[in-house]
């Protein structure tokens, strides 16, 4: 599948994409090769228009836009009204809004936390690494169901055709916002999640961004996979740091202890026998 990709800011983000997208040893190259994806960069200065934000369904756009100073967003939030008039005016024309991944500069990061239009499908920060930028890119495609991809981790499947989690031979069904945090917290397992970023990650896809609904939706999270998983998979509150999925670490029972020992060769075991 082609896509093109619309760079919107400085020359210098262009550059640092293009070149991580051309070569073939790259995170960047290797992973969409991966998923089958042609990556077409494109440049586009501040000098933009509602047309730069308009895509065909079948020749879809990702557009990625540096964030240097909030101004900047507003001024794009604005042309929305511009954007829907164009899709209005053109029914037979297959236009969708082309999912929008902003690169956040430091300084406008902690404005953009509590401010940030909701016309962004997803956001990094200037700093982010190719790879974690190539992963925002492809979850952008894959909530516009433009590239229909499943996450997997290790048992564990996420379907967004279903809203589903699969782990063994059990599913659960996930509501439109636990199945959006799933995809966060699964695509960055492991990693603590702040709950600066949560809000957001709430923000960026519409949904409430008050501190008690961000905390019922990780609880219902956390009742549904420790259900499906027995426990296998915990979404853990890390104090004062946020929130991390983890799995769990199996332990050694007394039974597994006991498997073990009767394993071990009989020489070996009276190699290490004691006589009184």
């Amino acid at each position: 599948m082609d896509v093109t990709l619309k760079i919107i800011g400085t020359k210098a983000l262009f550059d640092t994409i293009t070149r991580e997208m051309q070569a073939r040893d790259s995170v960047a190259g290797r992973f969409f090769r991966v998923h089958g994806i042609t990556c077409k960069p494109t440049f586009s200065s501040a000098d933009i228009g509602p047309e730069d934000f308009l895509c065909f369904a079948d020749l879809p756009t990702i557009v990625v836009l540096e964030a240097q100073d909030m101004g900047f967003l507003n001024r794009i939030a604005a042309m929305k009204h511009c954007i829907s008039r164009l899709m209005r005016e053109n029914p037979g024309v297959p236009m969708i809004m082309a999912p929008v991944v902003t690169v956040f500069h430091e300084q406008v990061l902690t404005e953009a936390y509590y401010d940030t239009p909701d016309f962004i499908s997803d956001w990094t920060f200037a700093h982010a690494s190719a790879e974690e930028l190539t992963h925002r890119i492809l979850a952008a495609l894959r909530r516009f169901r433009i590239k229909k991809m499943h996450l997997q981790k290790g048992a564990v499947t996420l379907i967004p055709e279903t809203r589903s989690v699969t782990y063994a031979d059990d599913t659960v069904r996930l509501s439109p916002s636990e199945f959006a945090l799933a995809e966060l917290f699964f695509s960055k397992m492991g990693t603590v999640i702040s709950l600066s970023e949560l809000v957001a990650f709430f923000k960026a896809t519409g949904k409430s961004t008050e501190a008690n609904n961000i905390r019922v939706t990780i609880y219902q999270l956390r009742l549904k996979l420790e259900a499906l998983t027995s426990s296998q998979i915990k979404l853990t509150t890390v104090y004062r740091k946020g929130y991390c999925l983890k799995q769990a670490v199996p332990r050694l029972t007394s039974v597994t202890t006991a498997r073990l020992y009767a394993e071990v060769p009989a020489t070996r075991i009276r190699e290490h026998a004691t006589v009184d």
